[in-house]
């Protein structure tokens, strides 16, 4: 059991470490969010009214709004496939915590030549409220559609971060 409760927690981390060097992020400019179901078919965890294309589509939104200011010269598409979303369910909030997180991978490409800026890459974000234990966490767990929500936004938050580094202001 300990176990098993220690691996959930492990794999909870967001990874925020920058994949270009900052002289490479400034120049870049997102033209183009691709979002497409790798190997994913359903959201694990708590049940939730969400099928894949609808969360494809809310993970471009997302994606789109955080890359939304990044000005540099150059163009660049940004290619994600989503892998899996698991939303921490009640019984694993009774038995030992945890935060619900969503995982896919990232490439970069230029738009005009093609040339990979950033190789396809693994990313997992997961949010930053880690559910506590215990019945107080089971009984303090948030509504499943504002958990899937800021999960989303979590994940499009950490692609930011890994592309252009953590904003300072």
């Amino acid at each position: 059991f300990l176990l098993g409760a220690a691996g959930a927690l492990a794999s909870c981390g967001t990874e925020t470490t920058q994949l270009v060097e900052a002289d490479v992020s400034q120049t870049m400019r997102v033209v183009y969010v691709d979002v497409y179901a790798s190997s994913f078919n359903k959201i694990r965890g708590r049940e939730i009214d969400v099928v894949p294309e609808q969360v494809v589509a809310d993970v471009k939104a997302a994606v789109t709004v955080a890359l939304s200011e990044q000005r540099g010269q150059r163009p660049v598409i940004v290619q994600v496939p989503v892998n899996d979303m698991q939303l921490v369910s009640m019984g694993q909030s009774y038995v030992f915590g945890g935060s619900s997180w969503l995982r896919g991978k990232i490439r970069v490409v230029d738009a005009r030549t093609g040339e990979e800026v950033i190789p396809l890459t693994d990313i997992k974000a997961a949010k930053s409220d880690f559910a506590i234990g215990g019945l107080i966490g089971a009984l303090t767990t948030e509504a499943v559609d504002e958990d899937y929500v800021a999960t989303v936004a979590a994940f499009a938050q950490n692609i930011k971060t890994r592309m252009f580094g953590v904003d300072e202001n």
